[in-house]
Protein backbone atom coordinates (compact mmCIF):
# COMPACT_ATOMS: atom_id res chain seq x y z
CA UNK A 1 0.00 0.00 0.00
CA UNK A 2 1.19 3.57 -0.73
CA UNK A 3 2.15 5.98 1.85
CA UNK A 4 1.09 9.50 1.71
CA UNK A 5 4.48 10.70 1.69
CA UNK A 6 4.91 8.40 -1.41
CA UNK A 7 1.58 9.90 -3.32
CA UNK A 8 2.37 13.28 -2.51
CA UNK A 9 6.14 12.53 -4.50
CA UNK A 10 4.31 11.14 -7.26
CA UNK A 11 1.54 13.90 -7.72
CA UNK A 12 4.62 16.15 -7.58
CA UNK A 13 6.51 14.48 -10.23
CA UNK A 14 4.08 13.13 -12.73
CA UNK A 15 2.99 16.11 -14.65
CA UNK A 16 6.71 16.78 -15.11
CA UNK A 17 7.11 13.14 -17.06
CA UNK A 18 4.90 10.91 -18.59
CA UNK A 19 5.00 8.20 -16.28
CA UNK A 20 8.50 7.01 -16.64
CA UNK A 21 12.28 8.72 -15.96
CA UNK A 22 15.55 8.38 -17.68
CA UNK A 23 18.57 8.01 -15.91
CA UNK A 24 18.72 12.18 -16.30
CA UNK A 25 15.58 12.78 -14.63
CA UNK A 26 15.99 10.33 -11.56
CA UNK A 27 18.69 12.44 -10.92
CA UNK A 28 17.27 16.31 -11.70
CA UNK A 29 14.54 14.81 -9.16
CA UNK A 30 16.78 13.67 -6.20
CA UNK A 31 19.18 16.58 -6.81
CA UNK A 32 21.94 14.87 -7.77
CA UNK A 33 23.95 15.28 -10.79
CA UNK A 34 27.11 13.28 -10.51
CA UNK A 35 25.91 9.77 -12.91
CA UNK A 36 27.84 7.21 -10.05
CA UNK A 37 25.78 8.45 -7.33
CA UNK A 38 22.49 8.36 -9.18
CA UNK A 39 23.61 4.45 -10.73
CA UNK A 40 23.64 3.78 -6.90
CA UNK A 41 20.30 5.19 -5.81
CA UNK A 42 18.77 3.21 -8.69
CA UNK A 43 20.77 0.28 -8.03
CA UNK A 44 17.54 -1.60 -6.40
CA UNK A 45 14.71 0.00 -8.43
CA UNK A 46 13.48 -1.77 -11.31
CA UNK A 47 13.94 -0.91 -14.65
CA UNK A 48 12.52 -0.98 -17.95
CA UNK A 49 13.87 -1.43 -21.26
CA UNK A 50 12.31 1.09 -23.37
CA UNK A 51 13.61 1.64 -27.26
CA UNK A 52 17.55 0.07 -25.85
CA UNK A 53 16.86 2.72 -22.76
CA UNK A 54 16.48 2.19 -19.01
CA UNK A 55 13.49 4.04 -17.73
CA UNK A 56 12.06 4.05 -14.15
CA UNK A 57 8.34 4.60 -13.15
CA UNK A 58 7.46 7.27 -11.49
CA UNK A 59 5.99 4.96 -8.65
CA UNK A 60 9.42 3.44 -8.05
CA UNK A 61 11.09 6.18 -7.68
CA UNK A 62 8.46 8.13 -5.88
CA UNK A 63 8.64 5.48 -3.62
CA UNK A 64 12.48 5.54 -3.50
CA UNK A 65 12.53 9.05 -2.25
CA UNK A 66 9.72 8.23 0.00
CA UNK A 67 12.17 5.73 2.05
CA UNK A 68 15.13 7.45 1.61
CA UNK A 69 13.34 10.68 3.90
CA UNK A 70 14.67 11.55 7.18
CA UNK A 71 11.73 11.63 9.41
CA UNK A 72 12.59 13.61 12.57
Amino acid sequence: MKSLRQLEIEEDIRPRHDGTLCLADVGREIGILFRPSIEKFVKNIPCYYINGNRRWRVADIAKAIADAEVTP
